[in-house]
């Protein structure tokens, strides 16, 4: 195939040398010609330059998962071509859509790149349950670290030795308007994100409603509650409350 496109390369040479009347003209003809390409072709240039440069450098592969923030654009790597990249698009939810992004390779030059498994193939993943202030934090704590560490156990022990550290997994305490939140922190692949969610759900849920757990520890939830003290409740509310 090489050697076919060769052999018309010479040909139009000699063509257009026998048009211009001399090779000096045809220099200059193929020299504008040729600027006039590369300055119309600048993008798709630049997109096989960049393929070069993730070959060598790596800035991302197959695989990781990337976040291009000027487009918005989050999505796991599934395929690089010499002039652009495939992306499997993911949600706010971190979810994957099943839809395709096709960004040009020439972004790596253009672009702020965040890649999140650029060290390791594992992500990391926050798991957030709230609670009642009137819950058992430490025994909320612990039952969702053990949960985590269950679930998500042999990712994170892959990712501890990547990492060398021996416990990946953590768990954070924050307080909220009207709950405590106690976030699971593990590590786990990108495409794994929603079981792994879904499951800790579950798992926690499950252990909350055992007997022993029942009354320690309660899912927080938007509610209102109303007290009202006697000795300053007015005769008008006294007799709503008596009619209804």
């Amino acid at each position: 195939m090489l050697y076919i496109y060769f052999v018309w390369f010479i040909a139009l040479i000699i063509i257009i040398s026998g048009l211009f009347g001399s090779l000096s003209s045809l220099g200059i003809s193929l020299t504008l010609i040729g600027a006039g390409l590369a300055f119309a072709l600048q993008q798709v240039i630049l997109s096989f330059a960049a393929w070069f440069l993730i070959l060598i450098k790596h800035p991302y592969k197959i695989g990781d998962r990337i976040y291009i923030k000027s487009n918005d654009i989050l999505g796991d790597v599934e395929e690089i071509t010499m002039l652009f990249t495939v992306l499997k698009d993911v949600t706010g939810e971190e979810t994957i859509t099943g839809k395709n992004v096709i960004i040009p390779n020439s972004t790596v030059f253009l672009e702020p790149i965040i890649n999140y498994s650029y060290d390791i193939p594992q992500v990391w993943l926050s798991v957030p349950v709230s609670l009642t202030y009137e819950s058992d934090l430490g025994l909320a704590e612990k039952i969702i670290f053990n949960v985590a560490k269950e679930v998500a156990g042999e990712e994170m022990k892959h990712a501890a030795r990547l990492m060398r550290n021996k416990t990946p997994e953590s768990v954070q305490v924050e307080f909220a308007d009207s709950s405590t939140i106690i976030k699971a922190r593990v590590m786990c692949l990108p495409k794994r994100i929603p079981a792994i969610r879904s499951e800790i759900y579950k798992r926690v849920l499950e252990e909350f409603n055992k007997p022993e757990y029942k009354d320690k520890v309660e899912i927080a939830y938007p509610h209102m509650e109303l007290v009202l003290h006697d000795e300053v409740m007015s005769e008008n509310v006294k007799r709503y409350l008596d009619e209804n």
